[in-house]
């Protein structure tokens, strides 16, 4: 279920393929033996993503598709995800450690 390096894994946007996800986190945690409290992290963070991807990027269209690969160096590994949506200027984003203006 690893994808080879430089290959990725290509899920369409629906619920139903977190598992395949999930699998992916699995798998991956599995070969490089990461301990269990990294795991459920990592899971969690991976999943987010690909959640936010699924109904935020994609808006919910199960005819784009969400690319999920990683990276592995000496001592981390790097998740990463690229769905079809516009993308946001993350520059213009307000600070939300500011108080709202009422």
């Amino acid at each position: 279920m690893i994808p080879a390096k430089g290959e990725k894994l290509d899920i369409p946007s629906s619920s139903e393929n977190i598992r395949l996800v999930e699998r992916l986190v699995e798998d991956v945690c599995d070969v490089f033996n990461v301990n269990e409290d990294s795991y459920g992290n990592i899971l969690i963070a991976v999943t987010e993503a690909v959640n936010n991807a699924i109904y935020h990027g994609n808006k919910g269209n199960p005819d784009k598709h969400i690319k999920i690969g990683f990276e592995s160096h000496e001592k981390t590994i790097c998740f990463l995800e690229a769905d079809e949506g516009r993308g946001f200027d993350y520059n213009s984003l307000p600070d939300p450690r500011q108080s709202a203006e009422l």
